[in-house]
């Protein structure tokens, strides 16, 4: 970057007074370059996932592109409305991007549940463990406070079950993959 290099300015006349502005430019390397619509600002390409987010693109010499996410977290909503008759329980088959899963679970009303989990096989969809881990029992609560689940293996089925004596709705359950 530059020390003790000075911009390149303008000098206008504006009411009869010389006004003094510095003019749109980058540090070209060896001195200020102008930035203009014959050269324009430096810039990296990005593009926009289907989620909104803006991810930097990388070309390799054949012209693939590269495309890595660099963010922390990745938030995905699993249940949405979903309901849960008495004794029954909903449950969703999902890699897990990372170490770390967090849950965030809320009814539309208070009911008595539990949420526990199940390392898959990654040829199919058997559970590795019998009736899961047990996360934790809730008793009845409609706001679930966020739940951490340390994670050894990548595949894994979630479950809510309802342990009350009347039907209970999910109004909606999140989960967050930790990925660093």
């Amino acid at each position: 970057m530059p020390q003790n290099t000075p911009m390149k300015r303008q000098f206008t006349t504006i009411d009869g007074r010389t006004v003094m502005s510095n003019l749109p430019q980058h540090w070209g390397g060896n001195d200020w370059t102008i930035t203009g619509v014959d050269n324009p600002l430096p810039v990296g390409n990005y593009v926009q996932t289907e989620a909104g987010v803006w991810i930097p693109q990388k070309g390799s010499d054949d012209g693939a592109a590269h495309v890595q996410l660099t963010g922390s977290n990745v938030v995905q909503e699993i249940f949405k409305n979903a309901v849960i008759p008495p004794a029954s329980s909903v449950s969703l088959t999902f890699n897990a991007l990372g170490s770390k899963l967090g849950v965030v679970l809320r009814f539309t009303s208070p009911t008595t549940s539990r949420l526990r989990y199940q390392y898959i096989a990654l040829s199919s969809d058997t559970a590795g463990v019998a009736d899961g881990v047990v996360v934790k029992d809730f008793n009845n609560v409609a706001i679930i406070e966020p739940q951490l689940i340390d994670l050894q293996y990548g595949r894994i089925r979630l479950s809510i079950d309802n342990r009350s004596e009347n039907d209970a709705t999910i109004m909606f359950c999140f989960v967050t993959h930790f990925l660093s």
